[in-house]
């Protein structure tokens, strides 16, 4: 059954969905809605203190690393937000990411997303520069009216910005890259962003996730020159990693979700 979650920023969205999963194993096809995407709460900073030191607990990476998986904010700012300048710098770090990958694939989206061979020419392309290309003619006051037609979809075609990759990926059944297809939309000159997920581990992968696609998004509706408009995640499957929890990270989501709202918002 389907279930959407509508809410101001990106703690609230994941905390509302979040909670009922610690009764359950999964559930199917999530809907988060958010309205704000780079804004954050008032008790974000404190939540993700908590988080982080879960994480550290149980030897996974913290919600920043993550997010960087997804977009390397880190450099864009280092690079005085030249977009064209973090490709090259990336690409260069890139062995060193594959290295501290260990094999997995969730380390290396920004490189699927800035990196792929053209099957029909076999020339190395940018899917998300051709997205942010087209976006910025369309937001041009000479630009085309199509509003929905800025596709990053992780499997391997010329005009999509593809995550999943044919070649390497179709037979495996685990280790895929669980973040699948992004879609980039155009209204009234703001840019929206809706993710699509296979599988969402709601415990150590959607807080980064969710600070990391709105970087990405702020990203692109900066180089457009265009307001960053509404985030929306569909998760295919919606689980707690190694199941319902107890402890620690129960008490956390138990905790912080009496006391979130969506009075309280601040730049991120």
């Amino acid at each position: 059954m389907t279930e959407l979650i509508e809410a101001d920023t990106r703690l609230e969205a994941w905390i509302s969905a979040t909670k009922p999963l610690l009764d359950t194993d999964y559930k199917q096809d999530i809907i988060l809605h958010i309205n704000s995407p780079s804004k954050k709460h008032s008790l974000e900073d404190e939540i993700c203190e908590k988080l982080d030191t879960h994480y550290d607990n149980a030897d996974m990476d913290p919600i920043n690393t993550i997010a960087e998986t997804i977009f390397p904010a880190s450099l864009y700012r280092d690079k005085n937000f030249s977009i064209e300048e973090v490709y090259d710098d990336y690409l260069e770090q890139l062995e060193i990411i594959l290295q501290r990958s260990n094999g997995y694939n969730w380390g290396t989206y920004f490189e699927r997303m800035i990196q792929r061979i053209d099957p029909e020419t076999g020339d190395t392309f940018n899917p998300l520069q051709k997205t942010i290309e087209k976006l910025d003619r369309a937001n041009s006051p000479e630009g085309h009216p199509f509003k929905a037609c800025y596709e990053i979809n992780l499997q391997g075609t010329s005009s999509d910005v593809a995550l999943y990759q044919g070649a390497s990926d179709r037979q495996q059944t685990r280790n895929l890259p669980c973040l699948s297809h992004l879609s980039f939309k155009l209204f009234d000159e703001t840019v929206h962003l809706t993710a699509f997920y296979r599988s969402h581990d709601y415990r150590f992968k959607v807080p980064g996730n969710l600070l990391g696609l709105a970087r990405l998004q702020d990203c692109v509706a900066n180089e457009v020159e265009a307001d960053s408009g509404q985030l929306v995640i569909h998760s295919s499957k919606a689980s707690i990693a190694s199941g319902p929890p107890e402890g620690e990270f129960r008490t956390i989501v138990d905790n912080f979700s009496k006391s979130v709202n969506n009075t309280s918002l601040g730049d991120f």
